[in-house]
């Protein structure tokens, strides 16, 4: 009945702990995927609730100014206004709208009077001053270069595409507006006599666009009617008057043409697409405005929301250890381990051996994975993006009364690299900047890499210096070692970030390195842009590449404290990421440790009363074996603290004295008495090889976690 009573009790454990375990690991597998739904949905939610925002506040704003024009035509279609009175109305509406960029009246031909071909009294808003303007006298307004004056005649009241007036002292960006006719009596007949127009510069619907809350690396867009940019977080396709289609033409996006084809016919669109340049998964939401047929676009990037590389491996290590532990259970009822037959014991203690190394090669796995740089790193990927981050930059120079930051293009192609100890890194690169005529006339060319080791060892020599239109490139060929921070702590699944930090060589002015993307046919950190296809690196195998921005906090102003803050200037990173390649230290090591382990248990096989001090001897000259070895490894790495495999062979001196241990107490003649050594010593045997695979496996996911 004893006997029986245990057996129940075992199996009745067993039972319990498997359910339990099988359902936690349900619940948690569910939970992590609602998280992430829910995380994607989120993002969704907000995105989709700022497209329509914007779509609102701008139609608000653009709906109050619409008002004014008309209100401004319909006084001139019914009243006799003398010309003063008319400029006295065209000041008054511009100085009380504070949206509108400039106002006027203009007339069609000798439509003012028959002495006069072309009349367009109005007022122009510059530095927050009101001044009058002729635009008769700027450009032929009835030109069908200039569209929105025929068409306001012909079709009526409408909102124009964007355009640049002429050379001129007054505007030089470009504008869109809202035209309205006046009319005038002639007999029986209503005639159309001229126009009143009201434009607009970006910037009021730029700023709507800019107060977005779209992460760290989304942004949104305004397109016209005939998709051009009204708004885009890179300033060249607005000032470039560039057109969407052309945009994703030269992307050879076929899809989105005809999605953004949709959106153009009245459809609000949510769609999901892969980026050609960047590899990366995002969102597009498309929001129609109904008061022009213009669209609020606004795009953010999926994997800024998912969860980090760090978080998800924590994750996936949890859900794999709970099927590990679910299946041992599963195992001891299947085996029926609570019968206690000799023949299912071993099956049972050989296949939770085979599951903790399984789980251990799984978190091997993890902890090679691709890495998510998205969630906690500043990783530059076009130009939208790079202009949305620099908007801080650009509002914090405004209120310190400072021109704004310079922006001078830098790039960088790595021709080789090469690790030359543990801390330092040696590379050779050609290194590019890109400076503006009128921009960066008075500042200085070059630039500085502070992580440079020595000064006496830096080779930088300029190779090719020309001027491109009105751009000057300078080219240098770069040799240097550099300090860098590399962790050894999970050697051989380490991987290391080799972070190239680039300065300018102004340094007393704000001046913000960018990357030249133009320079990259792709700029995806898969496709390790900016890196020589045929790099060789001995023992490491290329991950990504990218450019990224990282803020740090200096403690000293470096002698300059009458500059900005460089506390809160991104300082530009071109990281090259590198991961071991692992099959050789890994194989070359656990052979040695695999053929010691095996060689203990063999012992435990064989150990008897006669032959305990045999097994003694070979385990003290197993020990000196195992501190050879490694010695070895971490001479090989130069690590300063502990590394992974060190652990592996701390457990390997553990069980070696254990085996002792185990030998000294079948030498003892009370020893068996012992339940450890009884039955042939068979409880030693059975658990050898899954408190071995277990104890590595702890350590292995207590590391990696």
């Amino acid at each position: 009945m004893k006997i029986n009573k245990w057996q129940q009790l075992v199996f009745r454990a067993s039972l319990g702990l498997c359910i339990t375990s099988f359902v936690l690991l349900i619940v948690s597998i569910f939970a992590y995927w609602q998280s992430q739904r829910q995380n994607i949905e989120s993002a969704k939610l907000q995105t989709r609730r700022e497209t329509v925002r914007a779509a609102l506040e701008i139609e608000r704003e653009l709906r109050e100014s619409q008002g004014s024009i008309l209100s401004l035509a319909s006084l001139l279609s019914n009243s006799n206004l003398s010309d003063e009175e008319i400029s006295t109305q065209v000041k008054k509406n511009l100085s009380t709208n504070q949206n509108l960029l400039n106002l006027g009246v203009a007339y069609r031909l000798f439509g003012y009077d028959q002495d006069t071909m072309l009349y367009a009294p109005g007022y122009v808003r510059k530095n927050n001053q009101v001044y009058p303007v002729q635009l008769e006298e700027i450009f032929d307004y009835t030109s069908p270069n200039y569209p929105w004056f025929r068409s306001a005649i012909v079709q009526g009241e409408h909102w124009g595409e964007p355009y640049y007036w002429q050379e001129n002292q007054l505007i030089d960006v470009p504008v869109f507006g809202f035209y309205a006719a006046f009319h005038r009596q002639k007999g029986n007949q209503t005639q159309p006599q001229g126009v009143v127009y009201g434009e607009f510069s970006f910037a009021q619907v730029k700023e709507i666009m800019d107060s977005l809350n779209l992460g760290k690396n989304g942004y949104g867009f305004l397109l016209s009617k005939q998709g051009v940019f009204i708004t885009h977080p890179n300033q060249q396709n607005v000032e470039s008057q560039r057109k969407i289609n052309n945009l994703l033409q030269q992307q050879n996006n076929e899809s989105l043409i005809n999605v953004v084809s949709q959106a153009f016919e009245g459809n609000a669109i949510e769609t999901a697409f892969i980026d050609a340049a960047t590899g990366q998964k995002s969102w597009l939401f498309l929001k129609p405005m109904e008061i022009n047929g213009w669209v609020v676009g606004v795009v953010f990037i999926e994997q800024e929301v998912l969860i980090d590389s760090q978080t998800k491996r924590r994750i996936f290590i949890g859900l794999s250890s709970l099927t590990a532990i679910s299946l041992c259970f599963l195992s001891s009822l299947l085996f029926k381990v609570h019968k206690g037959q000799n023949n299912r014991l071993w099956m049972w203690s050989n296949f939770v051996s085979l599951i903790c190394i399984v789980q251990m090669v799984f978190v091997w796995r993890l902890a090679l994975a691709a890495r998510n740089y998205l969630s906690n790193r500043i990783v530059l990927f076009s130009d939208a993006e790079l202009e949305k981050l620099l908007i801080p930059q650009n509002k914090l120079s405004q209120q310190l009364n400072q021109p704004p930051p310079l922006k001078v293009p830098t790039g960088i192609f790595i021709q080789s690299l090469s690790f030359v100890s543990s801390n330092e890194v040696f590379v050779s690169a050609y290194i590019w900047q890109k400076y503006q005529q009128g921009t960066h006339d008075d500042i200085q060319r070059g630039f500085i890499l502070p992580d440079a080791l020595d000064a006496n060892d830096k080779d930088i020599q300029e190779v090719y210096n020309y001027q491109d239109g009105d751009e000057q490139v300078i080219g240098w060929y770069v040799e240097t070692t550099l300090r860098q921070d590399f962790n050894f702590s999970k050697y051989p699944f380490d991987h290391k970030d080799v972070e190239i930090q680039i300065w300018h060589q102004e340094f007393g002015r704000q001046v913000i390195l960018v990357p030249d993307f133009d320079a990259y046919e792709l700029i995806n950190p898969k496709l390790t842009p900016g890196i020589n296809s045929k790099l060789i690196l001995y023992g490491w195998e290329l991950e990504s590449s990218f450019f990224e921005y990282r803020f740090k906090n200096y403690n000293a102003n470096f002698g300059l404290a009458n500059t900005f803050d460089r506390s809160f200037s991104p300082q530009l990173y071109f990281t090259v990421s590198v991961k071991r390649e692992f099959i050789g230290p890994l194989v070359s090591r656990l052979v040695a440790l695999i053929c010691v382990a095996a060689l203990l248990f063999a012992m435990l096989l064989i150990v008897n009363e006669e032959r305990a001090m045999e097994v003694l001897a070979v385990a003290a000259g197993l020990i000196f074996i195992v501190i050879v070895d490694q010695i070895a490894i971490r001479e090989e790495i130069a690590a300063g603290g502990l590394i992974y495999f060190d652990y592996f062979y701390f457990v390997i001196y553990l069980f070696i004295f254990f085996v002792g241990v185990n030998a000294l107490m079948l030498v003892d003649r009370n020893s068996e008495k012992t339940i450890a050594i009884s039955k042939d010593n068979l409880i030693a045997k059975l658990l050898y090889w899954p408190s071995l695979t277990g104890i590595l496996l702890f350590l292995t996911i207590l590391i990696f976690f």
